[in-house]
């Protein structure tokens, strides 16, 4: 079981875009997976995110989608030439012992040409931190809004390919 997580909580953003073309490819490849979107955090998220006042369904979730899962990928988009606050806080509402010694690939987003290069890498410094196995196999995404198709979804057959060998390369991890 993989757990994907969306790290924005921007309503309708083009992380989530990504993170729902990537569950695609997931089942394409019939690899169990949760999809997380931080969207659907609790909107008083940073005054709750201490253990002692999380909501029920915060626990659950952590339980359930973090917890009891040995891998993840996170799609990580470009906020002000590093990743978004609200990734390092929900990072941060969760006991390190959830997380060390379990497997994580990193997407990174931009619309930039970067692909968010130093957000995966401020990221990636922060998850070998807390003892997670890091995929080598990055995956930056850059000038996302030209990738987007008609109806707003990702539909580039090159981002697509790269997603699909990631995900193939991370469940042999």
């Amino acid at each position: 079981m993989i757990t994907l997580i969306s790290g924005t909580n921007r309503p309708g953003s083009n992380t989530l875009k990504v993170a729902t073309a990537y569950s695609a490819v997931l089942d394409i490849l019939k690899v169990a997976h949760h999809l997380i979107s931080l969207e659907n955090l609790p909107v008083d998220f940073a005054r709750s995110y201490m253990p002692q006042s999380q909501p029920a369904e915060f626990k659950e979730l952590v339980k359930t989608k973090i917890r009891d899962v040995q891998k993840f990928i996170v799609v990580i988009p470009e906020y002000n030439g590093t990743f978004p606050g609200i990734f390092k806080l929900f990072i941060d509402s969760l006991n390190p012992e959830d997380l060390r010694g379990k497997k994580i690939a990193v997407v990174g987003v931009s619309t930039g040409r970067g692909g968010n290069a130093r957000g995966i890498d401020h990221i990636t410094a922060a998850f070998l931190y807390l003892g997670m196995h890091v995929y080598p196999g990055h995956l930056p995404i850059s000038r996302l809004r030209e990738l987007l198709g008609k109806e707003e979804e990702l539909a580039d057959p090159v981002i697509l390919r790269a997603m699909h060998m990631q995900a193939e390369g991370f469940s042999r991890f």
